[in-house]
């Protein structure tokens, strides 16, 4: 569960096609890193993906879950979040021997799924990863999906995730 620190806040520019969702994380990603000893590359890796679910999460139209899936042959052979627009969160990180490198989503590909609560069919997406993180490969999925023009950033400022 998100927990009392963690905030997510949608806001909107009147009279502008411009909206947007601001993400804060800190007790949930702290909890998360006590789960496994992960170096501080994967610490960065996991918390974008709990940012980018808790993000994802919260901006359907109707209450569900969303699920982040990377796979791979890189780095990283598995990244999944999931999140549910209720504060439910949970992440796994697996990677090859704890490298994570300029080639952590090398050869892989990111899965977006969306459950809807109310309605038995899913919605899922598969797209190639992106160089560069899981900010980009989400920047793409939007892209390959036909959405508004989307753009994510992920800051860390004393383990505090946005």
């Amino acid at each position: 569960m998100l927990q009392s620190l963690d905030i997510r806040q949608r806001w909107i520019f009147e009279n502008q096609p411009i909206r947007g969702t601001a993400v804060f994380l800190d007790q949930t990603v702290q909890k998360a890193f006590k789960a496994h000893p992960y170096s501080p590359d994967e610490k960065q890796w996991l918390a974008e993906a709990l940012l980018s679910a808790v993000l994802l999460g919260g901006i359907g139209k109707q209450s569900g879950k969303i699920l982040l899936q990377f796979q791979g042959s890189g780095d990283i052979r598995l990244l999944s979040a999931q999140a549910t627009q209720s504060g439910y969160v949970r992440a796994v990180l697996q990677t090859q021997a704890g490298q994570v490198g300029e080639q952590a989503l090398e050869r892989g590909t990111l899965g977006v799924i969306y459950q809807p609560d109310v309605v038995s069919q899913h919605y899922q997406s598969i797209v190639e990863a992106m160089s560069g993180g899981l900010m980009p490969s989400l920047e793409h999925y939007f892209e390959q999906s036909e959405q508004i023009l989307t753009r994510i950033q992920c800051f860390e400022q004393d383990g505090r995730y946005a």
